[in-house]
């Protein structure tokens, strides 16, 4: 008994000896907890509140000591010194908990998750790549229908102002010749008023007045003694024909 105050004062001068006996104290404290919760049924502890990290995780697929035989499993729960596992092939309600020692790793599962994964990753780079490719094949594509675009605006700009000039230039004909007819119908306007009688203005002129030339209508004329337009009297009245 008079050894415990020595060592206390001992273990307080050197602190790493008093970390590893108080480690210890916490695995034996674990140890009596871990047997009374199984014997008793009690709860569980968690991995956060002891401190530890299991070699195994959730949804882990791992081989479990059962009896004289290895079975398949996988792990469904996680606690500070069990496994919930659930074996391959046996009903739920055979799902259990185990200590972490009687738990090993399933190799073959192992082996076949990693091939499994090793196919997923080839086909997920060859997928990438396959998207790489059609990336730049769209954006190609993109780039080649820009270009048409452009050259199809270019050569539509240059159509239209081909017939632009063509619309001036046949509108500056028109214009001509709408002004060529115009000034027929005024020249032929002005022979036609040319061939009126210039006093009624609505009778062609068919008789001319002898020795002064002018030239009357039939019914304007034959009311003149002297001619209208010169006063001079005239000797006789000449009948005119049209060619």
């Amino acid at each position: 008994m008079m050894m415990q105050p020595l060592l206390k004062t001992s273990l307080q001068k050197h602190g790493d000896l008093a970390k590893a006996v108080e480690k210890l104290r916490m695995e034996a404290k674990m140890t009596s907890e871990y047997s009374s919760s199984s014997n008793s049924g009690g709860l569980r502890r968690s991995l956060k509140e002891v401190g530890l990290t299991p070699r195994f995780r959730s949804n882990d697929y791992v081989k479990v000591y059962r009896g004289h035989s290895l079975r398949k499993a996988r792990v469904v729960h996680v606690t500070a010194t069990e496994y919930f596992v659930h074996y391959q092939g046996l009903p739920s309600d055979m799902d259990e908990y185990v200590p972490h020692y009687r738990v090993i790793e399933d190799r073959e599962m192992k082996a076949s998750t990693s091939t499994a994964n090793a196919a997923r990753d080839d086909e997920l780079e060859q997928l990438r790549q396959e998207n790489r490719r059609l990336k730049e094949d769209l954006q190609k594509s993109q780039e080649r229908i820009k270009r048409a675009e452009d050259d199809m605006a270019e050569e539509w700009r240059k159509e239209c102002s081909v017939l632009q000039a063509k619309c001036l230039l046949v509108s500056d004909h028109c214009r001509e010749a709408v002004t060529r007819v115009y000034n027929v119908l005024e020249e032929k306007q002005r022979m036609l008023d040319s061939w009126n009688c210039v006093i009624c203005t609505t009778t062609a002129v068919d008789s001319a007045f002898v020795p002064c030339g002018h030239m009357f209508c039939t019914g304007c004329s034959s009311q003149c003694k002297t001619c209208p337009i010169c006063r001079q009297e005239f000797i006789m009245r000449l009948p005119l024909y049209k060619p």
